[in-house]
């Protein structure tokens, strides 16, 4: 942020600008987002029998959301906020990072598959060239 301080005023001048409709919409989707991940997490711990209340389950979610998205863990940083939420309730540390891995690889499968899925409807309509292809392979890899 200190390092492209110079790009602040111009961003806040975009945000100034741009429509109040579509910021809605933004912050609408990203609400969304958070309760999904919440919901996801929510189940995936009672699936393995650890469970945080909701009103912890949505702080530690956040909290996970942040750690990595300034930590580039691949993901895997966010699992320290459940790690301690289990242990200030004496669950298992176990099942907490077992819950927070099926999360993490069942999100990298949706992913993959949506570019799979959006990779053969370019192919079948004639818009992916052949450079676009190598590179997704590579980035399938």
């Amino acid at each position: 942020m200190w390092a492209k301080r110079g790009d602040v005023p111009l961003a806040w001048q975009a945000l100034r600008a741009a429509s109040p409709i579509w910021l809605g919409v933004a912050l609408a989707l990203t609400a969304a987002l958070m309760v999904n991940q919440a919901m996801f997490y929510g189940a995936s711990q009672r699936a393995l029998g650890v469970h945080l209340p909701n009103h912890e389950l949505w702080r530690t979610t956040n909290a996970a959301f942040f750690i990595n998205t300034i930590a580039k863990s691949g993901g895997l940083a966010g699992v320290t906020a459940f790690t301690a939420a289990a242990a200030r309730r004496g669950q298992s540390r176990a099942r907490t990072v077992a819950a927070y891995v099926v999360v993490a690889v069942l999100s990298q499968l949706g992913f993959a598959a949506s570019l799979i899925a959006a990779i053969v409807v370019l192919v079948r309509s004639g818009g992916l060239t052949t450079a676009d292809l190598i590179g997704s392979a590579i980035f399938g890899i």
